[in-house]
């Protein structure tokens, strides 16, 4: 235990009764989401705030309200309610009976909605934090001799080489596990640092997607405490990875002075010490003749399948199942642990290797079903009311469950198919010789109902044709938001808040995002199909960026729904935008392949950019203004194959625009969901206007519309993009077939009659619609082919 730890109690005590204070309170001040203090618009004078609810941490998320509305004080007595039936309404007897830990993970759950002061603009639990970290500093440098303060940065790099470079059996299994071990790896390496620094979780200002901010006290070694950790730990990397994984350590020493009115300074300085450590990888080990540039030894005769490791130092596992293949001891491992991660719920430190654990540099992580007798040190966060007492007095909550489909949740009808094979295997092994057992054995291992779906399975649930998905996703200019998009005076409370809050959507909402409906009409086109949740799985979702496998129907519906989702959260504010993309494969197609071609997607979108349209007085000083572009994204590339890039990049090269020229492009990839359209000096919502409404008038028409029909305007189109000729006789006379029945159909949104709507969306001469069209047709056609039929229930 700290010798600060009591200190840090009675702040977190304090910081609490504050809170239930606010609580019990007719106060109608209420906290100002953070996502509304930040952007590079101009701020408009008479906006209205959106308010944060004062909501208590769960995994279900909670979308700020504009104004002060009857809704916030709803929220405010239900959370009171809670407060006082499961909390012992925060007594300070309750308070006094738990540990610093549990109090710090109250404090978040109760503290981090509401506000500290009239002024609406810092939690309760920001400011306390921040206090509680200052109270830490203030105590090295009673204690520790540690002199002003010290920002330290760490940063992973080669994440997405580690997790996606593997082969493609098993690699399901081999991806969540390795998704996992990075966030392992970035809770070991933070541990490392406030373990050498003195520090308390309350000094973590930042953390995600690999990157981890720390506000410590100065110790006048504070560069060789970095080194010492940098170098034991990349050496190891290094040794295990053959370089694929690398952290970056950093420090900018400042003065209170600087932290208080100069901190985007201190930031900005952080960022470029960072951004230079980045690009000297491993440096420091080859200046002191440490890192091995050629092995003495030859390349070992095993190598992994998995991975392709051939080191001789390393221990390899004989898999006879794959011909005399080999599988390195941690891919071996993380492979096994990939059904048992997650239900594991506690992690706790080992004093030797076994079948249960992963390790890092020198440390075993054991991960556990059951609360272990040895001090746990995480604990997985999960949203029941008796959590905090797991917690105890050691552990820290793990923000890291993400969203699978296990067997016994997939459809019935796909359900029926597993099981039917899974008892023919069975019986089968009944019969079968030693040698055929261990291949059988292998094959109904993965079709148990408690194991997570395989791909195969889960294209079985799509709708119309049995393919899946890939869905690469990623927020758009956070790092020039946190360096230059605060509207206010930039505060560590602010910095602290808008990560925390970032963290909690990919971390802790998407989940839920995935298991249930975000609120939309029964009957629209993107809600849920099941009511137990959708047919995928969260591969990877941290910092601000994920990907997702699954059913492809349930994919493209989700990627909408976790765009709706984003938007609401972040107060529909056009300066924070989620960009993605989407690729449609065969199960059989190699997974670390779709995560390539979903980036490439991804990089699309991200490319996806318009000229700027001058939202600000000074816009030749907005940090998004490049070159007569704006950067903001915020687009979708759905049903994005290499093939079409090909075929647009040959259009466009014949069909060459001048350089300021404003036309729409023949073909589009990417979608904006929110497009400034010059001409009616508004927004338009791309994927909306050329996705959803003709998806919606083709759904509707499908049991009216034969597949060739679709098929025909498909073929028509692909003419107009190569050529520019459009048989418009030819669709008029097809839709006449059927002009009568297509008449008598209305569509609700819109009011029109079916006919009307295909003639809009096929037939009116639209450049900027029928270069997208080809994305809602492919839609209906992959929906409309044979397949999963519509389950019983």
């Amino acid at each position: 235990m700290m010798t600060f730890d009591g200190t840090l109690k009675e702040i977190f005590i304090e910081g609490l009764l504050k809170s239930k204070e606010w609580y019990q309170s007719e106060n109608s001040s209420y906290l100002i989401s953070i996502f509304d203090q930040v952007g590079f618009k101009d701020e408009e004078g008479d906006k209205i705030s959106y308010f944060v609810l004062p909501v208590s941490l769960t995994p279900k998320i909670k979308y700020p309200v504009q104004g002060k509305g009857e809704k916030l004080k709803e929220v405010k007595k239900v959370v009171l309610s809670e407060i006082q039936d499961i909390y012992d309404g925060l007594s300070e007897k309750y308070l006094s009976s738990l540990s610093v830990n549990q109090l710090y993970f109250l404090f978040e759950k109760f503290g981090g909605n509401i506000p500290i002061d009239d002024s609406g603009k810092v939690s309760i639990f920001e400011y306390y934090k921040i206090k509680a970290a200052r109270t830490v500093i203030e105590w090295n440098r009673e204690h520790e001799g540690h002199m002003s303060n010290l920002l330290i940065n760490i940063d992973i790099s080669g994440i997405q080489r580690f997790i996606y470079n593997i082969a493609s059996e098993g690699a399901l299994k081999n991806l969540r596990s390795r998704s996992f071990y990075i966030e392992l790896l970035s809770k070991h390496i933070t541990k490392r640092v406030l373990d050498a620094f003195h520090l308390h979780q309350a000094n973590i200002l930042m953390d995600g997607g690999g990157s981890i901010y720390i506000l410590s006290a100065c110790p006048e070694n504070y560069e060789k405490l970095l080194t010492d950790i940098s170098d034991t730990l990349n050496s190891w990397l290094l040794r295990e990875f053959n370089g694929r994984l690398y952290v970056a350590f950093s420090a900018v020493a400042c003065s209170d002075e600087e932290l208080e009115k100069e901190l985007m300074s201190v930031v900005k300085e952080l960022a470029k010490k960072a951004f230079e450590a980045k690009q000297r990888k491993f440096y420091s080990l080859i200046e002191k003749g440490t890192f091995i540039f050629e092995k003495k030894e030859d390349p070992e005769y095993y190598q992994c399948v998995v991975c392709g490791k051939d080191d001789t130092h390393c221990e390899y596992v004989n898999m006879p199942e794959r011909d005399g293949g080999y599988q390195c001891s941690l891919c071996n491992r993380l492979i096994k642990l990939g059904n048992e991660i997650p239900d594991a719920r506690f992690i706790y430190i080992g004093d030797k290797d076994s079948e249960d654990s992963l390790w890092i540099e020198d440390v075993y992580y054991v991960l556990s079903k059951d609360n272990p007798a040895n001090d746990c040190i995480w604990i997985f966060y999960e949203g029941r009311e008796d959590f905090i007492k797991d917690i105890g007095a050691t552990a820290f909550p793990l923000f890291a469950k993400t969203y699978l489909r296990l067997n016994r949740s997939l459809p019935k009808k796909v359900q029926k198919e597993l099981n039917n094979r899974r008892e023919y295997l069975e019986q089968a092994l009944q019969s079968a010789t030693d040698e055929e057992r261990q291949f059988i054995e292998k094959e109904i291992e993965p079709l148990k109902p408690d194991n997570v779906a395989d791909l195969d399975y889960l294209s079985l649930c799509s709708e119309g044709s049995q393919l899946v998905a890939a869905l690469r996703m990623d927020a758009d200019n956070l790092g020039k938001i946190l360096q230059n998009g605060f509207y206010g005076e930039v505060t560590l409370e602010g910095l602290s808040s808008f990560s925390r809050n970032i963290n909690n959507f990919f971390r802790l909402y998407i989940n839920t995002i995935c298991q249930q409906s975000i609120g939309r009409d029964k009957d629209h086109l993107y809600e849920l199909e099941y009511e137990n949740g959708r047919n995928v799985h969260i591969v990877y979702s941290g910092g601000d960026d994920l990907f997702i496998l699954g059913a492809w129907s349930d994919t493209a519906k989700l990627v909408m729904d976790i765009n709706e989702a984003f938007h609401h959260y972040t107060c529909n504010n056009i300066d924070i935008g989620l960009s993605g993309g989407l690729t449609v494969h065969h199960s059989k197609f190699p997974v670390n392949k779709m995560a390539d071609t979903a980036l490439s997607a991804l990089y699309f979108a991200k490319d996806n950019r318009q000229s700027c349209w001058m939202c600000r007085k000074e816009w030749i000083d907005c940090p998004l203004y490049d070159t007569g572009k704006c950067l903001r994204k915020d687009s979708l590339s759905i049903f994005f194959t290499e093939y079409m890039v090909a075929k647009k990049q040959s259009i466009d090269k014949r069909l060459a625009h001048p350089k300021y020229a404003q036309e729409t492009p023949r073909m589009k990839l990417a979608l904006k969901w929110k497009r400034y359209d010059p001409s009616g000096k508004r927004l338009i919502n791309e994927i909306d206007e050329y996705i959803t409404k003709p998806l919606l008038s083709f759904k509707a028409g499908r049991k009216i519309m034969p597949k060739s029909f679709y098929h025909t305007a498909l073929s028509l189109l692909e003419i107009w993009y190569i050529d520019e000729k459009l048989y418009l006789p030819k669709i008029v006379w097809l839709m006449e077939k059927f002009r009568d029945k297509l008449k008598k159909l209305k569509i609700k949104p819109y009011g029109d009659n079916l006919y009307d709507l295909y003639d809009m969306n096929l037939h009116l001469y639209d450049t900027q619609r029928f270069s997208t069209l080809y994305i809602p047709l492919s839609w209906n056609i992959l929906a409309m082919k044979g397949g999963a039929e519509e389950d019983e229930e």
